[in-house]
């Protein structure tokens, strides 16, 4: 596609849903060996048939349900699209693996991969994204954002195991926007790479302590959170300078949670060269604290090793030590 073309005013009307590739409410999907490249949205877009969205899922037909399912992503290159390297509205039994995300630019959250529910019926469940490569994205490395889902949404299932992070324009790996009447499950990332972001290698914001299960496994942060290249006027402490960031940077009332964190780590590296934190666990107004933080994380940095944690933070076991 001609992304530079539908990005003039002049010739397109402005959008960001020009995709390669879009699925709604589908089954039994397989997209194999393919390069898709400058689109004007995503490379790969997974929504949900507007039947459902209108009529509602006891009106819709049988065949179209608030989910795709039974979905198979390998060997597949999304270079250079507009909004996303691909986008999940709601999908079960998904499976991405051998694949490239890179050179998502023009419009946010421009990520390599967008987990990014549109309704409390929308569902996350039983994803797996493995061996796979996430580069050069002017956004988010990977971004799941949990904002429109509640505690009578199915529980979250999805596993991000293998993948290399890197280049990314503002943060590696962001979790988000779970309140504290969310839903529940698990996220996990297992023996994954995030190397060279402009934020934070990790950032967890307003996340309720309470909610999803949220662990890093055997993953490493090497030279992450290396300068804010995006908007240098906006004040430091907003941009999560930190290699791992657990923020709430919205008051109580917006963020939709008091208790923000609920994150563990399980040898994991940070591998940093500055003189700051490796992991900070902050609010940006009142006097919110975090809680449920563990966990234990191997550091490598010569100026020492240490983490910050917002005053009167609770359930706090975390353990970092120097590298070998």
């Amino acid at each position: 596609m001609r992304k530079h073309d539908y990005q003039d005013a002049e010739q397109y009307e402005p959008a960001e849903w020009r995709h390669t590739l879009s699925f709604l409410s589908c089954r039994n999907v397989t997209i194999e060996g393919l390069r898709l490249e400058n689109s004007g949205g995503d490379g790969i877009y997974f929504g949900v048939s507007g039947a459902v969205r209108f009529l509602g899922t006891d009106r819709a037909s049988e065949a179209a349900k608030p989910y795709n399912e039974n979905i198979v992503i390998r060997d597949v290159i999304a270079d250079g699209h507009h909004r996303q390297g691909m986008s999940v509205i709601s999908a079960i039994d998904m499976l991405v693996e051998d694949s490239v995300f890179k050179n998502t630019s023009g419009t946010a959250p421009a990520a390599g991969i967008d987990f990014e529910p549109n309704a409390p019926t929308d569902r996350l469940e039983n994803i797996v994204v493995r061996n796979t490569v996430l580069d050069n994205n002017e956004g988010h490395g990977l971004l799941i954002y949990l904002n429109k889902m509640s505690r009578d949404t199915e529980p979250i299932s999805i596993r991000v195991e293998n993948v290399h992070v890197k280049n990314s324009g503002t943060y590696g790996i962001s979790i988000g926007a779970l309140k504290d009447d969310g839903p529940t499950g698990t996220i996990e990332f297992v023996d994954c790479l995030i190397e060279r972001t402009a934020k934070a290698g990790a950032y967890i914001y307003d996340k309720a302590a309470e909610r999803i299960d949220l662990r890093f496994i055997n993953c490493t942060w090497r030279d992450v959170a290396r300068g804010n290249v995006i908007s240098p006027r906006i004040r430091p402490e907003r941009m999560a300078p930190y290699p791992i960031t657990v923020h709430l940077p919205r008051p109580a009332f917006l963020a939709g949670t008091h208790y923000y964190g609920g994150v563990t780590f399980e040898n994991c590296v940070i591998e940093d060269s500055r003189d700051r934190p490796a992991v900070r666990a902050y609010a940006n107004s009142g006097d919110l604290v975090p809680s449920n933080i563990q966990g234990n994380i191997k550091v490598n940095n010569r100026f020492g090793v240490r983490y910050d944690v917002a005053e009167g933070a609770t359930n706090i076991d975390l353990e970092l030590s120097a590298s070998d």
